[in-house]
């Protein structure tokens, strides 16, 4: 929650809102100030109920997103036919063209999670770079 305003040059008007937030039982929030052409925005940012609803939308969104990585990983995985695997030949059997989604959707979810490795891992960027999958990756297309 925030509360927002434009003061043009009002002497005095900060000390005021800090007494309005302060008896409405909030703690003292700390003010953003920012300039603008039509005077000072000073902004209040209040700890409303913060602590529940962050803990609730925190948990949405990591299922979400995890669910999400985990389908897309899973996909990757898929594709692999035993051996080794570029970039490119990944990519292309996905039917993504887009290089940097692909590297953040699918190659380093997978990376992080253990069910890929790099051919050549000292180089990570190496134009002969290859993915294979791990024994953690096989486990998970059986």
């Amino acid at each position: 929650m925030h509360t927002s305003f434009l003061a043009d040059h009002c002497p005095g008007t900060s000390g005021i809102l800090f007494q309005e937030v302060s008896g409405s039982g909030l703690a003292r929030p700390l003010p953003t100030w920012s300039e603008s052409e039509r005077g000072v925005r000073l902004t209040f940012f209040a700890p409303e109920n913060t602590q529940e609803v962050t803990q609730e939308v925190t948990q949405e969104v990591t299922q979400e997103v995890t669910q999400e990585v985990t389908q897309e990983v899973k996909r990757l995985l898929s594709i692999f036919k035993g051996g080794v695997m570029s970039r490119k030949e990944l990519q292309m059997a996905l039917q993504l063209k887009d290089d940097e989604y692909f590297r953040s959707a699918y190659i380093l979810p997978a990376l992080r999670q253990g069910l890929i490795g790099m051919t050549i891992p000292d180089k990570p960027r190496s134009s002969k770079q290859k993915y294979r999958l791990t024994k953690k990756g096989e486990s998970q297309t059986d």
